[in-house]
């Protein structure tokens, strides 16, 4: 029996996007061993890496997934599909309203994570167990070429890629504008095109991108909580 799938996300991309749609999601190890055997079974042709995904469908919708928020993988694969060559039809019918605090709290938490093996490796790891408030606090406090290394989380190359990924569809989807794709962040960011690209550079573009994100959440329903201390 053929295992359904589709391809999504960036063209662009050094791996390759993956979603095989499931009937159930089990535990953690059970899910991994489901995508490693669903991988060498679809024999996807492909030269890259596959990073691949689980998801269930409900009547055309993602209701349940293995990686990441329901809302975002269901709009991102209605939105990509015809990015790529598809070995089978369209699955998602429609896209759903998106969950933005979710999508902030994921992207503090990515964020954040890369600095876990710096010397902020401390106050990172106790900025990742608090609040919102303590999330933005630490970020405000970095200062992106003071960074000597990430050490074990990558390159600096590839952890600004990842910054400017997360920063530029989280931004986006605070203007009510969704995002999916790298060539989609560079048309409406052209500044992050460098990192997302992999290219060479200096971190101060991406540092005003990193200083705007958290401008903006001292102005929204955490304003009140950042005045409590001052």
């Amino acid at each position: 029996m053929e295992i359904p799938y589709q391809i999504f996300g960036s063209k662009s991309s050094v791996d390759l996007d993956v979603c095989f749609f499931v009937d159930e999601l089990n535990s953690i190890q059970e899910n991994h061993e489901t995508i490693k055997t669903y991988i060498e079974k679809s024999n996807i042709d492909t030269n890259k890496v596959i990073n691949a995904n689980l998801a269930i469908i409900e009547k055309g919708i993602v209701i349940a997934c293995f990686k990441g928020e329901e809302d975002e993988l269901n709009n991102a694969l209605y939105e990509t599909y015809n990015v790529y060559k598809q070995q089978f039809e369209k699955r998602i019918i429609r896209k759903v309203n998106r969950n933005v605090e979710a999508r902030i709290e994921r992207c503090l938490r990515s964020l954040i994570s890369y600095f876990t093996r710096t010397e902020f490796r401390t106050k990172a790891k106790e900025a990742l167990r608090g609040s919102i408030k303590d999330k933005v606090v630490f970020l405000e406090s970095i200062q992106l070429d003071k960074i000597k290394g990430f050490g074990k989380n990558g390159s600096q190359i590839e952890v600004y890629k990842t910054i400017a990924f997360q920063l530029g569809i989280t931004l986006a989807l605070l203007e009510a504008v969704e995002l999916y794709t790298k060539e989609g962040i560079i048309e409406y960011y052209p500044n992050l095109e460098k990192y997302l690209l992999r290219k060479e550079s200096n971190a101060n573009a991406l540092q005003e991108y990193l200083n705007e994100f958290i401008s903006v959440l001292k102005k929204r329903n955490y304003e009140t909580n950042f005045k409590k201390d001052t």
